[in-house]
């Protein structure tokens, strides 16, 4: 894994969204989860971070993003 700052922005890492054990809670993460499963919003999420990077870093960026999403070359 690599990490890579944006130095206009807090850190950031892929993580984690927490809610309580509860039927709400486990709805909440199921809806978040069933979010980032649509290509479209993957895809503008990957859109997102670019021109925020170096370009050699970029590759890293797109590249990690599109691992972390599961997204086949």
């Amino acid at each position: 894994m690599t990490y890579h700052q944006i130095e206009s922005a807090d850190l950031t890492i892929f993580g984690y969204i927490a809610c309580a054990n509860s039927e709400q809670g486990r709805k909440a993460v199921s809806l978040f989860e069933l979010a980032l499963e649509n290509s479209a919003l993957q895809q503008m999420i990957i859109d997102a971070h670019k021109g925020l990077f170096f370009k050699q870093e970029m590759v890293f960026i797109e590249q990690g993003l599109r691992d972390a999403y599961n997204i086949q070359p």
